[in-house]
């Protein structure tokens, strides 16, 4: 009987931390459209050597941006598609010293066109960037951007009467991984609390 409940337990728990990542993943596109980054750009590859992009800045989307050439750490990946030398590329950035790093991901465009451009893909479907394309085509990040001054001065007022208050105002803000965490937390308490009373019944 202990064995059972104890294998009942491990495969619950392996199938808990498979499902977590990939919703943790998952909530890419929507950071992004929060505007949980710097800025987001599309820009032309002008050259990618030693995980730097050099990129020449074609439209800033979200945030600010003031500089036309900027260089951009990304240590590339070869299971997904992402722009090299001479293509367009979306990106979502955070500043990092004298240049930029990735946010959320470097995606892959056929133009520099908000309007119609198209994120390439790896597998004909793929959540995330269809909902990212969407997000981008349908010009919604305009409206988003029309928000962040109101929000920075919300931050900036709350930040005179009360220490918590600038935590919640940050709009990027995601609570999936203290959730997640959470969840493994109670999980683990939980098969702890089993085991234990399974021993007492044996005694």
């Amino acid at each position: 009987m202990r064995a059972k409940i104890l294998t009942q337990l491990s495969i619950l728990f392996m199938a808990f931390m498979l499902l977590a990542p990939a919703a943790y993943a998952g909530d890419t596109d929507q950071w992004i459209a929060r505007g949980d980054q710097d800025a987001l750009v599309i820009g032309k590859v002008t050259s990618y050597k030693d995980g730097m992009y050099t990129v020449d800045v074609q439209n800033t989307l979200m945030g600010t941006m003031e500089e036309k050439k900027i260089k951009i750490a990304f240590p590339h990946n070869p299971n997904s598609v992402e722009p090299a030398a001479g293509d367009y590329g979306l990106f979502s950035l955070d500043e990092d010293d004298d240049h930029y790093k990735s946010a959320y991901g470097v995606y892959k465009v056929d133009s520099p066109d908000y309007r119609t451009l198209k994120i390439a893909r790896a597998v004909e479907h793929d959540g995330i960037r269809e909902r990212l394309q969407q997000f981008i085509n349908s010009g919604a990040f305009m409206e988003k951007q029309k928000q962040a001054p109101a929000k920075e001065a919300a931050v900036s007022i709350s930040t005179k009467t009360a220490t918590a208050e600038p935590i919640k105002a940050s709009a990027g803000m995601s609570y999936l991984p203290f959730i997640i965490v959470g969840g493994i937390a109670l999980f683990a308490l939980t098969a702890i609390t089993a085991v234990l009373m399974l021993k007492r019944k044996r005694t």
